[in-house]
């Protein structure tokens, strides 16, 4: 009973910081859309910035490798979002994939990750450092939660918003989960082409 009442305060605290930390980052994010949000992160053999997709629309989504429905849900939303545009269209816009779990999701793994949702979708990452600075420009978190009695060892609690910066770099969009279905987002894409 003892263990059950743990893991009960456990959850409760968990989707209350997700939930204040998903409403400020929204009020924040209102408040600063002009800020800087460039980033440099590492994929597959290379460094990718944020500046080279200028004259492209960019879809922002961090999460991890090992979330077992979120990020999918997310990944696949933006995937059938893409379905929707037309050839042309579809060729403006970048879909990335940015793991908060540097341990476990190296390019290499991202790169094959990412490629069961979306061949356009690029997954990156880079040192908690790294990340930490780039969250904080989007207003985004994220927090290792240790799994016991589990293989796994940890898992991650995250936004779960999926940005959209416009041609020019600035970020216009965040679209919360309660918004994340395929006429919203494509909305919203094709505001910005």
């Amino acid at each position: 009973m003892k263990k059950f009442f743990k893991y009960l305060f456990f959850s409760i605290w968990i989707i209350s910081a997700t939930l204040l930390l998903s409403i400020g980052g929204y009020l924040l994010l209102e408040k600063n859309k002009e800020n800087d949000i460039s980033f440099t992160l590492d994929g597959l053999d290379k460094k990718v910035s944020l500046s080279d997709f200028k004259g492209k629309v960019v879809l922002v989504y961090f999460g991890f490798t090992h979330c077992p429905d979120i990020c999918p849900t997310s990944l696949y939303l933006m995937d059938n979002s893409i379905k929707k545009l037309s050839d042309k269209e579809k060729s403006q816009v970048v879909p990335i994939f940015v793991s908060v779990d540097p341990d476990r999701d190296t390019p290499k793994v991202l790169s094959k990750y990412v490629k069961y949702f979306n061949n356009q979708t690029i997954g990156l990452t880079s040192d908690k450092e790294t990340l930490d600075k780039i969250t904080q420009k989007y207003h985004a978190f994220y927090s290792m939660v240790p799994m016991e009695n589990s293989a796994l060892k940890y898992t991650v609690s995250h936004t779960t918003r999926i940005y959209i910066v416009d041609k020019k770099g600035k970020l216009r969009f965040s679209v919360d989960k309660n918004d994340q279905n395929v006429e919203y987002m494509v909305s919203k894409i094709k505001e910005l082409l």
